[in-house]
């Protein structure tokens, strides 16, 4: 099962940093040590806090994967990035975040231009949101802020939108990286490296910034391997 799978990946990262760059979780946030901790215990799988007050950004960091996997269904991929959410973070804020960042990647694989991409339609009728905050989001309020309204905190509401904004005010991925790294450092980039390699590509990603990438070869193989599997 996809959630239970997803858990023992994280055990495994939890106690030995499996596929990470270190022996072990490196920045290893709150709510999903919790969550580990959670299903250590009792094996229930989907174990995120569903308290507002710990809807984090990590459920919207590591997100591409779902995207890929289910790039030719828009459906699935909402659908699978909302429990993806709900393994460490169940606040609605944080599954409607982690379902509408699924749709805009999804969207930008197959090739959807910006405009479009970022409009208040985009995905509507597959896509229902709960939360204000995220439905404001996708209304464009990333369009109508500069800094220092933008906040960068580990809220996923603040992280998504910081995001949107450099990628919406950029036309390349350097510039978008750049910008993004100046509002909120890694965890702002994280979520616009996502969405603006799949829209960019990977040729557009600066040459000298993929020769130092830990796992470069590992990362490409395994997300062609979950594009290519996209068949649902």
């Amino acid at each position: 099962m996809q959630g239970a799978d997803q858990m023992v990946t994280y055990v495994k990262w939890f106690k030995t940093g499996y596929l990470g760059t270190r022996h072990y979780p490196l920045d290893l946030g709150h709510t999903c040590r919790e969550s580990i901790i959670e299903f250590l215990e009792t094996d229930q799988y989907y174990a995120g806090s569903t308290d507002p007050y710990t809807a984090g950004n990590g459920c919207v960091m590591r997100l591409a994967p779902v995207a890929l996997f289910y790039a030719y269904n828009m459906g699935m991929a909402i659908e699978m990035a909302g429990l993806s959410s709900k393994v460490t973070h169940g606040a609605v804020t944080c599954v409607d975040a982690s379902m509408y960042l699924s749709a805009l990647i999804v969207g930008a694989i197959n090739g959807v231009k910006k405009k479009e991409l970022l409009s208040d339609t985009f995905s509507s009728q597959l896509l229902q949101l709960k939360t204000i905050e995220v439905s404001a989001i996708r209304q464009g309020s990333f369009k109508k802020k500069n800094p220092p309204e933008l906040k960068s905190t580990g809220y996923v509401v603040n992280t998504l939108e910081a995001a949107l904004w450099a990628f919406y005010h950029t036309d390349n991925f350097k510039d978008g990286v750049l910008m993004a790294v100046n509002l909120g450092g890694d965890t702002v980039v994280a979520v616009y490296g996502q969405l603006a390699g799949a829209y960019y590509g990977i040729d557009a990603i600066p040459q000298h910034w993929k020769d130092v990438l830990v796992n470069y070869d590992m990362i490409c193989n395994m997300a062609t391997g979950l594009y290519e599997g996209s068949t649902i």
